[in-house]
């Protein structure tokens, strides 16, 4: 995938919201860049479904694995190898990211249990367990509308806390061949419905995480602004924009990343909006730059795995986290994504 430094620059307003600003530079924010992730995965699915995919429906579910599975298989296995090394060296006092299960595990009852048994190696449904929470006598599953106000609530048991999106990623993956084969004006219908029904939960006050970014059905429509996008994009009788315009859309969207506040909604619906409608100039100007390619690659590896880098260092000042974390990032990409993508080109 391309887009090399949009893509890492959004990675790093996830990590940074999960730290603190750097000289006072927070990027994008975190709720706004997985939105902006959506955005870019539904234009990529798009173009390859048209591409590289057309009629190979089988090879596109197995790239798909091999782009998830693999790098996240390996950072659950360094999560869990370290929490259980530091339950062990503390006596059973510690557990690092399993910390909840060290506390809470006790109170889970069968139900909890079950789908998270399932759910954390296998990612599905690890959207759906932000919604939830184990009730305090019975343990069974309950629904909640704010995870925050839950006592028990389940998605504190995930290893990996952002490998929800990933699970939500899948749910759309799952659909996004059969939406592909939309004529323009019905996914632009689809994506109407899901950001009018995100416009009407918020009237109704849900208005925040996790209902903002994390519910599938209103998160749909970032995806599909993605998809059409491309759609749009690749008519060919739609005028290229020269060269200097295209470049300075990709600076555009680079010092929007830079600079940008999270603000109300309005605000990133505008940003969502313009990288939209950006991305099919951005993507044929850098498709051909290898050092931004490489760049990219970091996005990923860097995303799952900080919460595990965070948590070990955690007593380092912002600047050093942040290099540590870069630092993982790639020596999994070196390693573990470098196999992957071997194996991934065999598939294509």
């Amino acid at each position: 995938m391309r887009l090399g430094l949009i893509r890492l620059l959004l990675a790093l307003s996830v990590l940074i919201e999960h730290s603190s600003p750097v000289c006072g530079i927070s990027l994008a924010g975190g709720e706004l860049a997985v939105q902006a992730f959506y955005v870019i995965s539904g234009f990529y699915m798009a173009m390859i479904l048209q591409d590289r995919y057309a009629g190979r429906l089988g090879r596109f579910y197995r790239n798909r694995f091999l782009r998830l599975f693999p790098m996240y298989w390996t950072i659950l296995g360094l999560t869990l190898g370290l929490s259980a090394a530091l339950w062990l060296a503390s006596h059973g006092t510690r557990a690092g990211l399993l910390g909840a299960w060290l506390d809470n595990g006790h109170a889970l009852g069968w139900g909890p249990k079950l789908l998270l048994g399932i759910s954390i190696p296998f990612l599905f449904l690890q959207d759906v367990v932000v919604f939830l929470s184990a009730q305090v006598v019975s343990g069974a599953l309950c629904p909640v509308a704010d995870f925050h106000n839950a006592a028990i609530p389940l998605h504190q048991f995930l290893p990996i806390a952002p490998s929800w999106s990933l699970a939500l990623e899948l749910s759309f993956y799952l659909l996004c061949p059969w939406i592909a084969r939309l004529r323009l004006r019905w996914i632009a219908a689809l994506a109407v419905l899901s950001f009018s029904l995100k416009a009407w939960l918020s009237h109704l006050g849900l208005d925040f995480d996790p209902w903002s970014y994390r519910f599938f059905p209103t998160s749909l429509g970032y995806f599909l602004a993605g998809m059409l996008a491309w759609r749009i994009g690749s008519r060919d009788r739609l005028p290229t924009l020269p060269a200097t315009l295209r470049t300075g859309l990709w600076l555009g969207l680079v010092a929007a990343l830079l600079l940008w506040r999270a603000g109300p909604e309005p605000r990133s619906l505008l940003f969502v909006a313009a990288l939209a409608a950006s991305l099919p100039s951005v993507f044929r100007l850098s498709k051909d730059w290898r050092w931004d390619r490489w760049i990219g690659d970091l996005s990923f590896p860097l995303y799952l795995s900080h919460w595990l880098t965070f948590a070990v260092v955690a007593r380092a000042p912002t600047p050093v986290r942040l290099a540590a974390a870069l630092a993982v990032a790639a020596a999994l990409q070196l390693t573990v994504g470098r196999l992957v993508e071997r194996r991934r080109q065999r598939a294509i």
